[in-house]
């Protein structure tokens, strides 16, 4: 049998560093497609980490989308009530609500005493004033249609009531309106304009715009440009008892089931 040849050494030293250069390169591809490989666990949610998850507590930064936000209070702080009790002196206007305010003042839980009587002005109506304020918690002045004369100090007739009743009272004085005559309704401004100026140096005054109010609705007045008609004066009777309560922080009446 012919013998076979052997390679030169240099040869066979060449194929053994080709063979372990193969076989270390296959280990590090296999490793590193290992390494490379995805894990198995999922990740971990961050908002699961008690480290790292946001507060559920209320803070002082507003409007931060990870921070909750207190719940909103069902109940509501009423402000106290100044009082109940009511003193009214006032002339025919008041006398056409006599019979009206007092349903009115039980609704929204005042005690209201009326002195009225027609023709009166703001002097007639000082002594009337002086038995029905003692004590009382707010008094009401619905005086000076019949003082809308151009004969009249206006501010030295308000003086002399407001000065009657002091200035630890609460007041309410409604102011007037009349368009019987240029010179009346003239009057009646003037007088307007001066109860506004006494409002402003005196804190306890406060006036209530029936001017305004009025002569939006003119179908409530009556034919005489001073008086009310009948659904007039229901109004003016259930705006002043409203006004009276509002003054008086007392809570609105519950509205009626009655139909």
């Amino acid at each position: 049998m012919p013998r076979v040849p052997r390679p030169p050494r240099w040869l066979s030293i060449g194929v053994a560093v080709v063979a372990c250069a193969a076989l270390f390169g296959g280990v590090s591809l296999v490793g590193g497609q290992a390494a490379t490989a995805p894990s198995s666990t999922p990740p971990s949610d961050p908002g699961s980490s008690s480290a790292g998850a946001p507060s559920t507590t209320s803070t002082t930064s507003k409007g931060h989308p990870f921070t909750a936000s207190p719940a909103p209070s069902t109940t509501t702080t009423m402000p106290r009530p100044l009082g109940t009790k009511v003193a009214i002196v006032g002339d025919s206007l008041t006398e056409g609500i006599r019979s009206r305010l007092p349903p009115l003042a039980t609704q929204y839980g005042f005690d209201a005493k009326i002195d009225a009587q027609q023709g009166r002005d703001i002097e007639a109506g000082v002594a009337p004033l002086s038995k029905l304020e003692p004590n009382r918690d707010l008094v009401v002045v619905a005086l000076g249609t019949n003082d809308a004369r151009a004969s009249l100090t206006v501010p030295v007739a308000q003086e002399q009531m407001l000065s009657a009743i002091g200035d630890k009272t609460p007041v309410l004085w409604v102011n007037i309106y009349r368009s019987d005559t240029k010179d009346a309704s003239a009057a009646a401004h003037r007088f307007d304009l001066a109860l506004e100026a006494e409002a402003q140096a005196r804190p306890n005054l406060t006036v209530l715009d029936w001017s305004s109010y009025i002569q939006g609705r003119k179908n409530l007045m009556g034919k005489d440009g001073i008086h009310l008609t009948s659904v007039g004066y229901d109004d003016r009777a259930a705006w002043l008892a409203r006004a009276i309560a509002d003054e008086l922080r007392l809570p609105a009446p519950a509205p009626s089931n009655e139909r």
